[in-house]
């Protein structure tokens, strides 16, 4: 893919990061697919640390644990795009 940092080279089915989306009802990032729509890039994990109560769990409600892991892939998909605009930055 030309225009693409060198890290994105490689990658060469992945769109680049500035088309992913979080897709909140199914809990993954997103990218588009070749054959229409959408596909999941990154799969969102951690709901039974944040929502259970084991041991170790943090026993958080589903609306603090939805929120939680909204913060994530927010950051995430910032954090993707920000090093795909500095193409001296490798991930």
């Amino acid at each position: 893919m030309s225009g693409n940092p060198n890290w994105l080279e490689g990658l060469s089915h992945t769109p680049h990061p500035d088309t992913w989306s979080y897709d909140k009802a199914g809990g993954n990032i997103v990218c588009p697919s070749a054959k229409g729509g959408t596909r999941p890039l990154i799969d969102m994990r951690g709901w039974g640390y944040l929502t259970g109560h084991g041991h170790g769990a943090l026993g958080l409600t589903l609306k603090e644990g939805r929120k939680e892991q909204d913060v994530l892939a927010e950051f995430l998909l910032q954090a993707c795009r920000a090093a795909a605009a500095k193409p001296e930055v490798k991930p």
